[in-house]
């Protein structure tokens, strides 16, 4: 299997999302099989047309936007933190936190680095850390894949 691969899913499983994560289940031999967020957005792509490696493109883009977008509000939040009570922006970088799925205590860490130091640096130092090579998230999915046609839950197409 490589990034030309073409998969779709088996015609006798189905699945449901809950919490974000898939919980296939083939209706004819009853085994099942549960994915994280990052797999169920790799089991929605598997349409029978799309090559392996444009759906890791497509989930390593998806999560570098993400990391993006969090710094890029951890970074207004680093201006008017200074200002507000430190109740609020408690508050606040909670909520960043959950939204895009960043640990607490790892976002306070990086508010704190934006605060201390040449803010464009640090918030592509950031970003970096947060991201995810199209490579690595290509591996991960063949072996993912691997598994699943072993179980007989996808098909190679192509």
């Amino acid at each position: 299997m490589d990034e030309e691969t073409i998969l779709k899913q088996v015609d006798s499983v189905t699945y449901e999302v809950v919490a974000g994560e898939a919980i296939l289940i083939d209706m004819e031999t009853g085994t099942y099989f549960s994915l994280n967020d990052t797999g169920t957005v790799f089991w929605e792509a598997l349409d029978g047309r799309t090559p392996l490696g444009d759906i890791a493109a497509q989930i390593a883009e998806t999560y570098n936007n993400k990391a993006t977008n969090f710094v890029g509000e951890l970074s207004i939040l680093a201006d008017t933190a200074a200002d507000d009570d430190p109740e609020i922006v408690q508050e606040h970088l909670a909520s960043l936190a959950a939204t895009y799925g960043v640990d607490e205590e790892m976002a306070a860490r990086y508010l704190d680095e934006l605060q201390s130091g040449y803010r464009p640096e640090k918030a592509d130092q950031i970003i970096a850390d947060l991201g995810v090579d199209e490579e690595l998230v290509l591996s991960d999915l063949v072996d993912l894949a691997e598994e699943m046609v072993a179980e007989k839950l996808i098909t190679v197409v192509a």
